[in-house]
C-alpha cells in the first residue's frame, strides 16, 4: 500500500480494448521507490563491470607467479652449481652470494 491518487481513464461499463489506458496512478512514495531501484541497479552494474576486470588481472597474476617459479628453479640450480664449484675448485664467493641474493629476492616476490 502506498499513499497516492488513482485517476480512472475509463468510465464504468465502458468497452475497453487491449493496451488501452485504464488508470493513472500518482504517488510520491512510488517515485521514491523507483528512484531507489534505479540507484540500486546502477550500483549493481558498477560492481558487475568492476568484477569483469578481475579475470584478466587474476590471469596476469597467475602468469607472473609461473614466471617467478621458473626463475626460482633456475636460480636454485645456479646456486647449487656455484656451491659445488666453490667446494671443488674454489669458485668466487661473491658470485655465489649474488646468486643466493637473487634467489632470495625471487622467492620473496613470490611469497615463499
Amino acid at each position: 500500500m502506498l499513499p497516492g491518487r488513482v485517476e480512472l481513464a475509463v468510465t464504468q461499463y465502458e468497452r475497453v480494448s487491449a493496451n488501452q489506458l485504464l488508470y493513472r496512478m500518482t504517488s510520491p512514495r512510488w517515485q521514491e521507490l523507483l528512484h531507489d531501484l534505479h540507484e540500486a541497479r546502477a550500483a549493481l552494474d558498477r560492481v558487475i563491470a568492476q568484477s569483469e576486470t578481475f579475470g584478466p588481472v587474476l590471469q596476469a597474476q597467475r602468469e607472473r607467479e609461473k614466471a617467478l617459479a621458473e626463475a626460482i628453479a633456475l636460480q636454485d640450480v645456479r646456486v647449487k652449481r656455484l656451491e659445488e664449484l666453490q667446494e671443488s675448485v674454489g669458485a668466487r664467493a661473491s658470485e655465489l652470494s649474488d646468486a643466493r641474493t637473487a634467489l632470495a629476492a625471487a622467492r620473496a616476490s613470490l611469497g615463499r
